[in-house]
């Protein structure tokens, strides 16, 4: 019979069977927790930090919903652990909160005192440290009731970490004394090093360094026998950072260096970055700006892999900071905007206000001293309540600089007083130097010159002890000018020169980061013009002079190529030894290239494969080069006596050097003849030439229409003759070629259309422009006999002239090959300028004034689409049997602040190419006008005529001409770069 269930049995089967459901349900949220966790702690071991943090919170709510709190509070740890590594400090404090409540309603002290430990740290690192206090401080209290030994003292230690970033030394060391104590009291010799290790960065930051190396080199020696490689790589860090704060940089570099590979050996990629980021410190107080950024280069990519926004936003704002040190605002802004943008996301006031405060720098350095002074007063509100006194000292000094350029002096001496007070008591000895030469320089504006010595004196003996170059170029300079104004003129001279040795050291880098010229000289200029200026005065002419070159834009070239004419050390082979295997790199993929085209059937694809191959090659060439010229066993920065004679003897007879140079009060024309070197006078204010320059350049190159200069060019250039050639006509008498050296603006001087009131100056001279004295040895006696001629011409069909002008050279050059339309392209010039020693380019050239590396040649691709020759490209390029490269169509416009960089840059680019001289224009030309005088040109090279006379005679028949006889359509034309062709070498 079938048995029905009384009513207590069913009830009792349905409580077993909804007992067993939920049984079954929190062994599926288990299982589903361990899977999370398991796959969490995969992602954090391949650094995928924000991937591990959500599914460290994902496998929380598992637990919690499995009924295991205390595995969801772990859980919510490590999530928040994740999010710290990974810069998102604001954001782990909600699940560090979470895991905290748990673990406090269920009473578990050492899950408990972890959390709050934990918590301590990361409000300490937003700079919410009296927050961070009080939570350690309950972490504290539970501390000795946690079942882990080490608890208290991993408390203290976290609680030192908090008085340290208060300033509060006696405090940070006895938390980290009564860390170290717990620890070695259970024989935790590693947590005791690892707690050294701290004390050693408090000495460090009471300038007590030989109690901070002491203390550290201990640590370091107790990790080694360990055989703990982290804590050793940890250790040699903090050294670094001794001796970095010392000024022991090479000392610095190298531990840093390797702690590095041991964070790279042991796969510590987080902390590899960090070490990295050191290592671009040292480099950067070293003055090495560009290995700075490239290892500031290699942390960025860690942390950007890793998500560590919070360290992207530091590097970033580091990297700005190298950009602000060469005078490149413009990129500085950039990165510190970005800094600032990330660390506004992250919430750290500390960090903000580092931004804020570089950031109100460049407000500064750009004369808006409002949104200055509300950056520095914003950024100083934050350092105070962060209790940040490092950061508070650099606020007050920016402060005291802005309102030192608005004019209020007593405000800004206040400023200096109050940050130099700070600095001196935590000893930030940079800081020190760097607001006594504020104080300084402000005492001397305000006519306190005793008082400015004593700071300055102190601020440079700081300075020289750390390398500090930016602070010790000023400081000399500073010291210089007080000397020379109380009539101590030798004393003045010296410390010039030691400022312009550290401009020259600091230069190399700026180089190195392809910063321009002008820019990077832009506040530095003052220095070689006055102590030309005062060398002058002490009858000091040749001293002057090399002074006047070593200023110019165009002087590495100069000190590259004199290098290469000394005898070579044994390091200067070895460097040379890999020269000449790059060079036989690309000799190899050359005659590769010629093999694969002689074939019957050239393999076209293999030879577009090769050429890029050796573009590359060459690339890497020219990299090579910018090491040379930046290395000191080249002696880049040394100003040889035997220079001048020896150029003095590449000059022949007839010919004569001019260099004029704009100073402040005056006009300074040099003269170089082979056997005199002096220099002549001019009184006239430099705003003054500089306007009539404006003036000149605006009548010349936009005539009116009936315009033929009488009235409007014609002064301008009578003007400018009376000051830089009639001082020197003295010496003309049986000049030929006279050859000009010019400084900063006096670049855009057409010089061939200077004018007495009855002549031009083309009339009497050939004219050569040099990029600087040294150019003099590059441009060598070449063979003249009938031209191998490439042209290149109209490649985007807007020039219809320049069909005209190819083919007319064609006519008159036997042999030319001419390449028009679609056909002039950039990769025709790289495989056909072998074998032609002039290359003629009738299309556009763009130099631009404001960042000369962005001019370019106007040239077809391969599709016949417009394509460009880049400034940076031209090196590239094999131009060594080539003696004239020819632009008749560029253009230039003349920019606000430039200082004509853009027209020796692009000659430069092209001697760096091999090329011996440049043809290239001043201003945009006339196509018709253009046409007529690059024929007459060719005919008399054709006939055996050097460029210079050939040039002079093509600018006289198109002046003869009453059509063109305006200045427009022929004085724009200008050889540069090198020496005159027909030179015949030292006598």
């Amino acid at each position: 019979m079938t048995r029905l269930a009384s009513p207590a049995r069913m009830a009792m089967c349905a409580v077993i069977v909804v007992g067993s459901a939920l049984l079954s349900a929190a062994e599926a949220d288990t299982e589903q927790a361990r899977d999370l966790l398991r796959q969490a702690e995969s992602q954090l071991s391949d650094s995928r930090l924000i991937d591990a943090a959500d599914t460290f919170q994902r496998a929380g709510e598992a637990f919690l919903l499995a009924a295991a709190p205390s595995d969801a509070a772990r859980c919510w740890i490590r999530a928040a652990t994740a999010l710290d590594a990974a810069g998102r400090t604001a954001e782990a404090l909600e699940p560090i909160e979470r895991a905290r409540t748990i673990l406090a309603d269920d009473g578990e002290p050492g899950q408990l005192v972890t959390a709050l430990n934990q918590m301590g740290a990361m409000l300490l690192r937003l700079g919410r440290n009296e927050e961070s206090l009080s939570v350690l401080s309950q972490a504290l209290e539970f501390a000795p009731r946690s079942p882990n030994p080490l608890a208290v003292g991993a408390v203290c230690n976290s609680i030192g970490n908090v008085y340290l970033a208060l300033g509060d030394t006696p405090h940070a060391l006895a938390s980290y004394d009564r860390a170290a104590s717990t620890f070695e009291a259970q024989g935790a010799v590693r947590p005791s090093a690892q707690v050294r290790t701290n004390m050693g960065a408090v000495y460090r930051d009471m300038a007590e360094f030989a109690k901070a190396r002491e203390v550290l080199e201990q640590a370091l020696a107790t990790f080694r026998a360990l055989r703990d490689e982290a804590g050793e790589a940890g250790a040699l860090n903090n050294l670094g950072l001794v001796d970095l704060q010392t000024g022991s940089y090479e000392s610095a570099r190298a531990r840093f260096a390797e702690s590095l590979n041991i964070r790279e050996k042991l796969g510590d990629s987080m902390n590899a970055a960090a070490a990295a980021t050191n290592l671009g410190l040292a480099h950067y107080w070293r003055g090495d700006y560009a290995e700075a950024l490239q290892a500031y280069a290699e942390a960025l990519e860690t942390y950007r892999r890793a998500g560590h926004r919070q360290a992207e936003a530091t590097l970033l704002n580091d990297i700005g900071a190298v950009h602000l040190r060469v005078s490149d605002t413009a990129l500085a802004r950039e990165k510190l905007e970005e800094a600032l943008a990330i660390r506004r996301q992250l919430g750290n006031p500390r960090e903000i206000a580092d931004s804020l405060d570089n950031i109100a720098s460049i407000y500064r350095d750009r004369g808006d001293l409002r949104s200055a002074l509300d950056g520095h007063q914003e950024a100083l509100a934050m350092y105070r309540k962060a209790g940040d006194r490092h950061g508070e000292a650099g606020a007050l000094h920016n402060l005291g600089e802005s309102h030192a350029a608005s004019g209020q002096q007593v405000t800004a001496y206040a400023d200096f007083g109050e940050a130099l007070r700070i600095r001196r008591e935590i000893g930030d000895r940079q800081g020190i130097a760097a607001t006594l030469l504020s104080a300084g320089r402000l005492r001397y504006q305000d006519h306190k010159p005793q008082a400015a010595l004593t700071d300055l004196v102190e601020s440079v003996q700081i300075a020289e002890s750390l390398s500090d170059l930016p602070t010790l170029w000023e400081g000399n300079y500073l010291i210089g000018k007080i000397h020379n104004d109380i009539g101590k003129a030798d004393e003045a001279i010296r410390f010039y020169e030691k400022s312009v040795e550290t401009i020259q050291r600091i230069r190399v880098s700026a180089d190195a980061l392809s910063v321009e010229p002008e820019q990077f000289l832009s506040d530095k200029s003052k220095v070689f013009e006055e102590l030309v200026d005062l060398l002058l005065s002490r009858h000091r002419e040749k001293d002057a002079l090399r002074y006047v070159q070593l200023g110019q834009s165009g002087e590495l070239l100069e000190l590259y190529n004199r290098a290469r004419s000394r005898p070579a050390s044994e390091e200067e082979r070895q460097v040379q030894s890999v020269q000449s295997g790059l060079q036989a790199n690309e000799f190899a993929l050359v005659r590769s290239i010629q093999e694969e085209q002689s074939r019957g059937a050239p393999d076209q694809e293999k030879i577009t494969r090769i050429e890029a191959e050796l573009d590359a090659a060459r690339i890497r060439l020219a990299a090579f080069v910018d090491e040379l010229e930046a290395s000191p066993q080249f002696d880049s920065l040394t100003i040889r006596p035997m220079e001048l004679e020896r150029i003095q003897k590449y000059l022949t007879p007839g010919t004569m050097i001019i260099a004029p140079m704009m100073l402040p009060e005056r006009l300074v024309t040099f003269v170089v003849t082979p056997d005199l070197v002096t220099y002549r006078t001019a009184d006239v204010r430099a705003e003054v030439v500089a306007a009539e320059i404006s003036r000149l350049r605006k009548y010349a190159s936009r005539p009116s229409r009936k315009d033929t200069g009488a009235t409007t060019f014609l002064p301008a250039a009578r003007r400018l003759y009376d000051w830089i050639i009639s001082p020197v006509e003295r010496d003309l008498h049986s000049v030929r070629v006279l050859m000009v050296s010019p400084t900063s603006r006096l670049r855009y001087v057409p010089f061939q259309a200077l004018f007495d009131g009855k002549q031009f100056l083309v009339e009497k001279f050939r004219i050569v422009n040099l990029t600087s004295l040294g150019a003099l040895e590059v441009g060598r006696s070449q063979s003249r006999g009938t031209p191998h001629v490439l042209a290149f011409g109209n490649p985007d069909g807007s020039l219809p002239e320049a069909d005209v002008e190819v083919r007319a050279i064609a006519e008159i050059v036997p042999g030319t090959k001419g390449l028009l339309h679609e056909h002039a392209t950039k990769a025709a010039l790289r495989s056909e300028v072998r074998g032609h020693d002039v290359v003629h380019m009738a299309t556009h050239g763009v130099l631009d004034a404001d960042l000369p590396t962005l001019s370019y040649i106007l040239f077809a691709d391969k599709e016949g689409m417009p394509g460009r020759l880049g400034y940076s490209e031209i090196p590239a390029l094999d131009f060594r049997s080539c003696r004239l490269v020819v632009l008749s169509a560029c253009e230039t416009a003349l920019g606000a602040r430039s200082e004509g960089g853009e027209i020796s840059g692009l000659a430069y680019q092209f001697q760096r190419a091999g090329a011996s001289a440049i043809v290239a224009t001043l201003w945009l030309v006339s196509d018709e006008a253009t046409a007529r005088l690059m024929r007459v040109f060719y005919e008399k090279l054709v006939k055996g005529a050097s460029a210079s006379t050939a040039l002079q005679e093509a600018q006289l028949s198109v002046r003869r001409d009453p059509a063109t006889s305006h200045p427009f359509f022929w004085a724009p034309f200008i050889i540069l770069g090198g020496a005159e062709e027909d030179s015949t070498g030292p006598r």
